[in-house]
């Protein structure tokens, strides 16, 4: 008996397998949905985590991954421990060790970007956790911000007399820390100007939302910003929310700086519209 067209058959199947591979890995939407960056807000803490995840896929009813690193957002990764995802259902229960021994928790369903959930420290101390899946971008500018400050400065633009500064807040009833935030800073931001006096002299821009899954529409927002929801010339939407609280710094049509989280309000937006300030002082 020839082997000669079996053996054609597995040529083809084995020039064919990446593609394969790649098919497989657009229908894990459990590893798709784990598969990527987060940021990790615990509690009403200041300092912000980040969980990389790296090579999900699914092996039966887990998601296995290749790599999964956990870290202050100012300091470096370091492996987590004892990764657990099991799938019930249509949802994930992610369970892991940070590198100092607190267990952290979430539920994750595959079209979620932010969920709640609890991390307990070894001492037994529990706090509530949100994490929120960023873009690749968003995290690497979070991290280079906390390092290193003259990073802002790659990001000036011209400012004049007649610049309009604006600071846009997006969050939502059932997020705790925008509650947080309304409940101390105010739903007209009245006590912002306690972060940095310049935010005296910028419009205030408050879209409240009912979940912080919700999406912002054209109406939430007044007529001259309805284009941060509009694609820009790179394709991309400028108000890119996955979460709440979420902030952008606009001056007149551009976008200086956004983030999700308080965290991210203090050590990337605030910067901008400090500088922004200044340059329209100083154009005067």
């Amino acid at each position: 008996m020839s082997w000669r067209y079996p053996k054609r058959l597995i040529g083809v199947l084995l020039l064919a397998w990446p593609v394969f591979a790649s098919f497989a890995h657009a229908q894990d939407p459990a590893a798709q949905a784990l598969e990527g960056v987060w940021v990790v807000t615990v509690g009403e803490q200041p300092r912000d985590r980040f969980l990389i995840v790296r090579g999900a896929r699914t092996d039966k009813s887990e998601v296995r991954v290749d790599r999964a690193v956990f870290g202050l957002i100012e300091g470096k990764a370091k492996p987590v421990g004892d990764w657990r995802a099991e799938i019930i259902g249509d949802r994930i229960e992610l369970s892991f060790l940070t590198p100092v021994g607190s267990r952290v928790r979430a539920t994750i369903s595959p079209s979620d970007t932010s969920v709640l959930g609890e991390m307990v420290t070894k001492a037994g101390n529990r706090y509530d956790v949100r994490m929120t899946k960023l873009d690749e971008d968003e995290l690497a500018a979070r991290r280079a911000a906390a390092a290193d400050a003259k990073r802002t400065h790659a990001k000036r633009s011209a400012v004049t007399m007649d610049s309009k500064i604006t600071l846009v807040y997006v969050g939502a009833d059932n997020c705790p820390p925008c509650r947080a935030f309304i409940g101390y800073y105010g739903k007209e931001g009245k006590r912002l100007p306690e972060l940095a006096p310049e935010l005296a002299e910028v419009r205030f821009v408050n879209v409240s939302l009912m979940f912080f899954t919700s999406p912002v529409h054209s109406e939430d927002l007044p007529e001259d910003l309805a284009w941060l929801l509009q694609p820009a010339a790179n394709g991309k939407v400028p108000m890119r929310k996955r979460g709440t609280p979420y902030f952008i710094g606009v001056v007149d049509k551009r976008v200086v700086a956004r983030g999700h989280g308080t965290e991210a309000l203090k050590t990337l937006v605030v910067p901008e519209i400090r500088r922004a300030v200044e340059e329209r002082r100083a154009a005067n």
